[in-house]
């Protein structure tokens, strides 16, 4: 081969090649929305919240579980002494937040979603969010954004606030406890938040 075709394959090779489309990546898909009912299990969803020796405070049914199929074994009246054992939370259905503007902190842009599961109290909460779960996440936190200086010093500023996410969907959620009687037999309850007391390590001692 003289070097005039030689020269001329090559230019010709390069041509073609230059004309190629390239073919895009596939974006890749984001993972799908929790399956429901989401169940936590010794779940104790509150600031302060412990297991121990509890008061009923108003007449409460007991279940041999806290599945679908449960069965009333008894009631509980006011002013009895059980134990709290421990707990399941279920979330039929999270809280729905729409995203407004843009927020970096978790890769989402106006339109996208953040869902809100179980609740730790004191502002902490699962997110499912982009896909991605984040457990036990400080909705206060301040990750996103340059600091700015104010007459009080740096202030960070927050990932989640009025102008960037709103609350378009309330949830459903449920708060099962185990708890033994003074007899020894043990059930579970549904607590709705005020059929027991002395829950609460830090107010209710």
């Amino acid at each position: 081969m003289s070097w005039t075709r030689l020269l001329l394959s090559v230019l010709l090779a390069a041509l073609a090649a230059g004309q190629q489309t390239p073919v895009p990546k596939a974006a890749k898909p984001r993972a799908q929305e929790p399956a429901l009912p989401v169940v936590d299990y010794d779940a104790c969803p509150f600031e302060g919240c412990i297991f121990r020796q509890w008061t009923v405070t108003k007449t409460s049914t007991l279940y041999d579980t806290w599945r679908n199929n449960r069965k009333v074994i008894g009631r509980m009246t006011s002013g009895e002494e059980v134990e709290g054992l421990t707990g399941v939370h279920i979330t039929r259905r999270p809280e729905k937040f729409l995203v407004k503007k843009a927020i970096p902190f978790f890769s989402l842009k106006a339109g996208d979603t953040v869902l809100q599961y179980q609740e730790f109290g004191e502002g902490y909460a699962d997110l499912w969010a982009n896909g991605v779960w984040h457990k036990d996440f400080d909705w206060s936190q301040t990750q996103d954004g340059e600091p700015t200086l104010t007459d009080g010093g740096f202030t960070l500023p927050l990932v989640f606030t009025d102008e960037n996410i709103t609350l378009i969907r309330r949830g459903v959620k449920e708060w099962w406890v185990q708890i033994r009687r003074a007899d020894g037999k043990t059930g579970w309850a549904m607590s709705d938040g005020n059929n027991f007391a002395h829950m609460d390590r830090f107010g209710d001692p």
